[in-house]
């Protein structure tokens, strides 16, 4: 319940518009785009809702609300204003949370994988690589040491399935368990942009930017 009041608390289209200019896409807590032809449209979590966020801390025991410490630092861009707006987002909640800007020289050392609530960044990954990498109870960067067995079920079966319209349905399902499970919060995706002078032809961006 504490994981879902927080995904309650997250208000994605302020973090879109202070993280990155209004600029990237949406994300509904996994790393599948809907642009993705495996992206499951009737699995999202809730939009932004402070009062259900509320309700859940307190069915949690958390009549209070609750006290986070979050840290990020500016090693990526975007990452500090992101917290700053789940700070302010999740204030009216109950969720009271202390932002911590870490060095960058020692973020990925000392914060990333040892402190239990922080601010990343991914590359781009197509489905099988961004689920086996982070969400799979084995992965080395499994960063939310999340352990469901039958998600690393779901991960190698799709593996095995030749047909997109199998895959489909294999993905839709880890896409529901980690929308209703929340072992990380993915609020956005990244934009790809690429800048090139007037006189340059047939430049086009790489799929994982």
């Amino acid at each position: 319940l504490p994981r879902k009041a927080l995904q309650a608390a997250t208000d994605r289209e302020a973090i879109l518009q202070a993280s990155l200019f209004g600029r990237g896409g949406i994300a509904y807590d996994h790393p599948i785009p809907s642009s993705d032809p495996v992206f499951n449209e009737a699995c999202k979590p809730q939009g932004y809702d402070p009062v259900l966020a509320e309700s859940l801390l307190e069915q949690a025991g958390y009549p209070n609300g609750i006290d986070l410490t979050l840290y990020t630092s500016t090693t990526g861009g975007g990452m500090v204003e992101m917290a700053t707006v789940m700070k302010d987002r999740a204030e009216p909640a109950g969720i009271r949370i202390d932002i911590q800007v870490e060095p960058e020289d020692v973020y990925w050392s000392d914060v990333w994988m040892v402190k239990p609530f922080s601010t990343v960044f991914w590359g781009a990954r197509l489905p099988d690589a961004a689920l086996s990498i982070v969400y799979k109870s084995d992965a080395a960067w499994n960063e939310a040491s999340y352990n469901n067995p039958r998600v690393d079920e779901l991960i190698i079966q799709a593996r095995g399935q030749l047909k997109l319209e199998d895959r489909k349905v294999t993905y839709a399902e880890i896409q529901c368990i980690l929308v209703d499970e929340v072992p990380r919060i993915l609020p956005v995706f990244r934009p790809v942009s690429l800048g090139m002078r007037n006189d340059v032809r047939g430049l086009e961006p790489m799929w994982d930017a």
